[in-house]
């Protein structure tokens, strides 16, 4: 089922955003070499193929119909399709931590050999309180 949805959304994005769409007209271009198959019967597919996209002008007066044929006219308005997932607002509260809140004066007997001024430089790691 996953690889069948998969293959129909890339179906859905590659003729809708590329020139695939161009080979949904061949029913087209099969129908108008019916209709010149119709007019001159000797005509073979490979010629007419050659007399519509090889030849700049075809001269055979149906240029309104050539002009349908795939890959004759280009779209410049390509359909887009965008999933924009939705998220819901969320509202985000910072708590202040409950160590920095109650803190209280503890009495430090440790002895230190550094100097307290190092201490104090900028090199110091970060603190939470």
């Amino acid at each position: 089922m996953k690889k069948i949805v998969a293959i129909v959304l890339l179906s859905i994005y590659l003729f809708s955003n590329t020139e695939l769409y161009q080979f949904l007209k061949i029913p087209v271009l099969i129908e108008h070499y019916l209709e010149h198959k119709n007019h001159t019967k000797n005509i073979t597919f490979s010629s007419y193929l050659n007399m519509h996209y090889s030849q700049q002008n075809d001269n055979d007066g149906d240029e309104n119909k050539d002009m349908k044929l795939p890959f004759k006219s280009h779209s410049s308005a390509v359909f887009s399709l965008n999933f924009i997932p939705l998220i819901t607002t969320q509202n985000i509260e910072f708590r202040t931590l409950e160590a920095c809140n109650n803190r209280t004066a503890v009495a430090n007997f440790y002895t230190f050999i550094v100097h307290v001024s190092y201490l104090k430089a900028i090199w110091q790691p970060p603190k939470i309180c």
